[in-house]
């Protein structure tokens, strides 16, 4: 490995845009050279980081010999031993990136309910630092993640779309009953028909957040079924979520966890005998009880929002909420008739206030 290609690596290393067979190559060097495995490169300062490196890689691949020979003689042995070290060098890594990337291709890769060869699927990866936007061939798109890779058949089966996912992704699934569309990462599975919603995993929990359509997430513990019908039913070991909800499972409990996701955004829906026409709410008040604002932003949002006092119910709000976001609206409102609000599961709790 030369000078330049060693520095290449580095900032990939640095940047976590190298792939994972480079990862681990500078994982093997780093062992190597004796550094403390938790030691952060990127808390150094990366010239430093440089230096102190290749300096212990080329100490190494450059080991000083005993002065016992004559000084031409011994810098001879050392130039002709640095060159076969050099080589020997690019050879060792070259080597490892190819037998650890066969050993990747060759060993299974098992999602619970449904191990499969990586062989035997259509494999999709991005090492870049940023997305990447991966076309299917049914018109859904995923869009993925940094270091992460989705695997599935190509083509999709007739009855079923089945897409196994490491890493994170964002799903925009084009609707078909009659062939549901199923994710699969680590233990768990997750079932649409046509919707959005993304996956992100971590190392002790997965979530998946929905942004339009329903989407059924549960712990996957058989294959998928033969008939739409059987495959798009709830279980009782999983959850039904629709937009703006999530859910995150904790695969060690088994656990699952509902809420809402970070910036609810409100559900588009089709204007009253129009066709597929889109309406906008508006979210101006002038003068509305709060009660009716509320049932308006509840619809938009499609979130249930509970109001513990009652006796605010009627208080009147004036204020234009349209440019504001959902968590935004809700605190304007909660300071102009000093209540408060929290996040309750899937649902918006208002307590105390008052209408003076």
């Amino acid at each position: 490995m030369n000078h330049q290609a060693f520095l290449e690596l580095l900032q990939r290393y640095i940047d976590g845009t190298c792939s994972p067979e480079e990862k681990q190559v500078m994982d093997y060097w780093y062992s190597l050279l004796g550094r403390d495995a938790d030691e952060k490169p990127a808390n150094m300062p990366k010239a430093q980081l440089e230096d102190l490196l290749w300096e212990k890689i080329q100490h190494r691949i450059h080991p000083e010999a005993e002065p016992v020979e004559p000084l031409v003689v011994r810098r001879w042995w050392q130039s002709r031993y640095a060159q076969l070290a050099a080589a020997a060098s690019v050879v060792l890594v070259a080597g490892l990136i190819y037998l650890l990337a066969m050993r990747r291709q060759a060993e299974p890769i098992q999602w619970e309910g449904a191990p499969v060869a990586v062989s035997d699927l259509h494999q999709e990866s991005n090492s870049s630092s940023a997305s990447r936007v991966i076309q299917l061939e049914d018109g859904s798109r995923i869009t993925l993640g940094r270091n992460s890779q989705v695997y599935y058949p190509k083509p999709f089966a007739n009855n079923q779309r089945v897409v196994y996912l490491t890493g994170n992704a964002f799903f925009e699934v084009t609707k078909n009953p009659k062939r549901p569309f199923m994710v699969y990462t680590g233990t768990l599975l997750t079932k649409v028909v046509g919707t959005s919603f993304s996956i992100r995993s971590t190392n002790n929990h997965l979530e998946v957040a929905v942004i339009t359509g329903k989407v059924i997430v549960e712990k996957a513990t058989s294959k998928p079924a033969g008939q739409a019908s059987a495959i798009f039913k709830a279980g009782d070991n999983g959850v039904v979520l629709t937009p703006n909800q999530k859910v995150t499972f904790f695969p060690k409990n088994g656990h699952f966890i509902t809420g809402l996701i970070e910036n609810p955004i409100p559900i588009i829906k089709p204007e009253t005998g129009a066709e597929e026409a889109p309406v906008s709410p508006k979210f101006r008040f002038d003068d509305t009880p709060l009660a009716d604002a509320l049932t308006e932003i509840e619809a938009a949002y499609g979130i249930d929002i509970v109001v513990g006092n009652e006796a605010i119910a009627d208080c009147p709000i004036t204020a234009d909420l349209s440019q504001q976001p959902l968590y935004t609206k809700l605190e304007i409102i909660c300071t102009a008739l000093k209540a408060h609000y929290e996040v309750k599961g899937t649902r918006i709790i208002l307590t105390g206030g008052n209408c003076h």
